[in-house]
């Protein structure tokens, strides 16, 4: 009786499907990709987030303060808003909509009569805002900011 017919019928050095040949396996320990993603590789996210969290010096008219960059981005574009550029401000209204600001939040500072503030605001700008003015709230008068 041959080998083959002893281990159950297949030779242990034929080739075929799925079974390459002895000299062309992997080793035991070897990687099938050797020259993939070395370790400690960062994604795009990753690396997103490390570079917005990065302090900077910031220059104000109360000297200098070390902030993130995301806390000096927010703060420039607060500052475009506040000096009237309406796409700063709607830009600003609708990160804070977004993240829910104005709603659910104690430690807020900004109260309910200030979030209408600013949709009225945005509304007489011409942005949908998504809501209806209510009938109970009188219109005040214009921000000097116009």
């Amino acid at each position: 009786m041959s080998e083959s017919n002893r281990s159950g019928g297949t030779d242990a050095r034929a080739v075929g499907y799925k079974r390459p040949p002895v000299n062309r396996q992997f080793k035991p320990g070897q990687s099938g990709n050797p020259k993939g993603r070395p370790k400690g590789r960062k994604n795009f996210k990753t690396i997103f987030v490390e570079v917005l969290s990065k302090k900077v010096k910031v220059r104000d008219k109360n000297g200098t303060r070390t902030m993130s960059k995301l806390e000096a981005m927010i703060e420039v574009m607060a500052n475009k808003a506040l000096a009237g550029d309406p796409h700063a401000f709607a830009r600003i209204v609708q990160i804070a909509e977004k993240h829910e600001v104005f709603t659910s939040q104690p430690e807020a500072r900004i109260d309910t009569s200030a979030y209408d503030i600013l949709m009225r605001k945005l509304e007489e700008m011409g942005y949908d805002t998504g809501r209806r003015p209510s009938a109970s709230v009188a219109p005040r008068a214009k921000l000097a900011a116009e």
